[in-house]
């Protein structure tokens, strides 16, 4: 079985989970190739830019950023010379075009993985509840320049409604159960609901001691500036627990990781904030070992990684219920899930600084992930998608 993966990059959540599943094929006996746009030509960067700039400012200050055109930098000889049997797509903004889904086609049956929900509206990674994109996306609270939008959305229905062989994967339940009606998931021969590989090992949770009047508490994000991150919903929380912890006598060190260095703009009597950069996986590692509590104050998330890695490492997790989070936790069982508004945030974190119970729910938590995150069985259920769909085109 040779197994083509195409991924922009390496980097962030989707171009990680590419390059760990083309590493954990290769380890189990799998042929399998990850090829990036790392190797693109110079007017193709240039280009790149360009369309990222028009992403951005065509984005209503909510959705950040739109995805609703991209252009091909793919070298199709690359791919002809592999002679793939099946081609997995991860993130491919500007690495693929829609008219690429058709000439890669031809050569094998396609796989996407949903790392996002671009791929069903058209050009908004996330939705935020927003359900248009079932319709025709009429007054549309994400873009500005709708032509782009629309004839993007075009071409992905002109490819779902060919005789493409594709198959799908998500993360998570909630999203798959989300694309039911669509084109999409109507056309695919299968999907499947797979969890992403990890970056991180498994294995025995670092043991912790008691918390003492400070609590260590990280909070991760690939780009702070990204809205529906929760960046800004995370400080007024911390407001909102500063008062509270005036009572308690605690002392909270809340530890911000991220791309973009963006000032914390508050002053706090209880909470030492502490900035550092985008960093390493070991040194994530480190930090999350470290940390008492992890916070996903997100308002929109598909199957974030980051909540898997720290309950390996037994750092507690807080976040919202939104997305497929609730799948990766069970309130007061394996973490903590809140509503997505400071007030609700603000009192799960208290509760989990205050929690007596912590060390059954470490324990609850990290139970549950090592069953979740079982690499031998999501490579297992890849190459059984890859095999069905081989067996579906005659191959």
């Amino acid at each position: 079985m040779r197994v083509l993966q195409l991924s922009t990059s390496k980097q962030g959540g989707a171009g990680i989970s590419a390059a760990i599943l083309d590493q954990k094929l290769r380890e189990d006996g799998v042929e399998s190739r990850l090829i990036t746009r790392s190797n693109m030509k110079h007017y193709q960067a240039i280009y790149s830019k360009a369309i990222t700039f028009v992403g951005k400012v065509s984005a209503s200050t909510d959705y950040d950023f739109l995805s609703s055109y991209s252009t091909s930098t793919l070298d199709y000889e690359q791919v002809l010379n592999y002679k793939p049997q099946i081609i997995h797509i991860h993130n491919w903004y500007n690495l693929l075009s829609v008219s690429s889904f058709f000439k890669l086609s031809e050569i094998a049956p396609l796989v996407f993985t949903l790392h996002d929900e671009r791929l069903v509206t058209g050009g908004c990674h996330v939705t935020l509840g927003c359900e248009r994109y079932l319709s025709r996306c009429t007054n549309c609270p994400a873009h500005r320049l709708h032509f782009s939008r629309d004839k993007f959305k075009s071409e992905l229905a002109s490819f779902f409604e060919s005789d493409a062989s594709y198959g799908i994967i998500s993360p998570s339940q909630w999203l798959m159960k989300k694309i039911e009606q669509t084109p999409l998931k109507k056309k695919a021969l299968l999907s499947r609901v797979i969890p992403n590989h990890l970056s991180m090992p498994t294995g025995a949770p670092i043991a912790k001691g008691k918390n003492g009047e400070k609590t260590a508490i990280i909070f991760v994000a690939s780009n702070l500036d990204a809205p529906y991150k929760g960046y800004k919903l995370l400080l007024s929380s911390m407001s909102i627990l500063d008062a509270t912890l005036e009572q308690t006598g605690k002392k909270v060190e809340l530890i911000i990781v991220g791309s973009s260095m963006i000032e914390a703009a508050m002053e706090f009597r209880n909470i030492e904030i502490v900035m550092m950069s985008q960093m390493s996986t070991d040194k994530l590692t480190q930090q999350l070992i470290l940390a008492d509590i992890l916070v996903v104050p997100s308002i929109s998330e598909n199957y974030p990684g980051v909540i898997a890695e720290a309950q390996l490492q037994g750092t507690r997790v807080v976040a919202n219920r939104v997305g497929g989070v609730s799948e990766m936790i069970e309130d007061k069982l394996t973490g903590y899930l809140a509503s997505p508004n400071p007030h609700s945030f603000a009192e799960k974190i208290l509760e989990a600084i205050l929690d007596e119970n912590r060390e059954h729910v470490r324990a609850e938590a990290f139970q549950a992930v090592t069953v979740r995150q079982n690499s031998q069985v999501i490579n297992q259920h890849h190459k059984e998608v890859y095999n069905e769909l081989m067996n579906a085109k005659g191959k």
